[in-house]
């Protein structure tokens, strides 16, 4: 037991350092590009954050326990747009623009709408897999036609090192984190899916935390948001349907089909509150929280 709390909190710190140097890394690369702040948070941060994510699924597919994978990406996804968009705006009052909104906002509920109308039937094929990946390649090139800023004459090699490093540390750390975190939860007697939902999907969104924590405390208030969002529709169309799209179909039922339900209604209070409350605070960042809360005495209740 004291070996694992060891390797626990040495990967706990480790995502905690390599944070910085990950956003360094982003916004180098964003000014040398000429990409916004809001591109870059929905992009390249989405993606580097989400690898926790992305090898999760991965290996429960290899692992052929496929459920854990969907029920970490959706666990994560709830975890991303309440606590993560909650924690950022409480640390720093944060203006969200109407482009983060309307863009990201769009992609993310259409990333929602697929997986919760492919799951109606308690299964998703691998051909329903693969319109995930070709929704996102779509978002992608969305992205790229993005009106670009003036670039700046940054030092490409020492950004690219930084992003690098952080991203391989990130991803290393956060699979020790998950083992660990299982090994120590074992004795919660917890279904695999409910495992998932909860300490699995919250162990691989720290990256995601840290990220937009630390861009929320530079003032990248744009950044930190979209970085949720963005990660959101990476982790459930690109995250989900690139792994499974190598399997013949994959179940869907019990606590996922009310997590699926949970995360459009957390969609639907999310949005109406980035859109009608532009400048959140404290109070914005206690109700997401709350909502966060809901889902896991309803998770644990069964």
């Amino acid at each position: 037991m004291f070996a694992s709390l060891l390797i626990f909190m040495t990967s706990f710190f480790a995502l905690i350092y390599s944070t910085e140097f990950f956003v360094k890394g982003i916004e180098g690369l964003r000014a040398k590009y000429g990409i916004s702040l809001a591109v870059s948070g929905a992009s390249i941060a989405a993606i580097g954050s989400s690898m926790p994510e992305f090898a999760s699924s991965l290996f429960s597919v290899f692992e052929k326990h496929p459920k854990i994978g969907i029920a970490t990406i959706v666990g994560s996804a709830i975890f991303n747009i309440t606590i993560i968009v909650g924690v950022s705006v409480i640390i720093k009052k944060t203006k969200v623009s109407k482009e983060v909104v309307n863009r990201d906002g769009l992609f993310y509920l259409i990333a929602i709408l697929l997986l919760s109308i492919f799951s109606i039937d308690g299964k998703i094929t691998r051909y329903e897999m693969i319109i995930f990946v070709v929704a996102y390649i779509f978002y992608a090139f969305f992205l790229i036609k993005h009106k670009r800023e003036k670039a700046k004459n940054i030092d490409l090699k020492k950004n690219l090192n930084f992003f690098i490093k952080s991203l391989l540390l990130r991803f290393f750390s956060a699979n020790f984190l998950i083992k660990e975190t299982v090994e120590i939860t074992s004795m919660l007697g917890l279904s695999e899916a409910v495992f998932s939902l909860i300490v699995i999907a919250i162990g691989t969104s720290l990256p995601d935390l840290f990220t937009s924590i630390h861009a929320a405390r530079l003032g990248y208030g744009d950044m930190a948001i979209s970085n949720a969002i963005g990660s959101n529709t990476f982790d459930i169309l690109i995250g989900i349907g690139l792994p499974y799209s190598l399997t013949k179909s994959v179940e869907v039922a019990g606590a996922l089909n009310f997590s699926l339900l949970f995360l459009f209604i957390s969609y639907i209070i999310t949005f109406l509150i980035l859109y009608f409350r532009q400048n959140m605070g404290k109070f914005e960042g206690m109700l997401f929280i709350s909502i966060y809360a809901i889902f896991l005495i309803f998770i644990l209740m069964g």
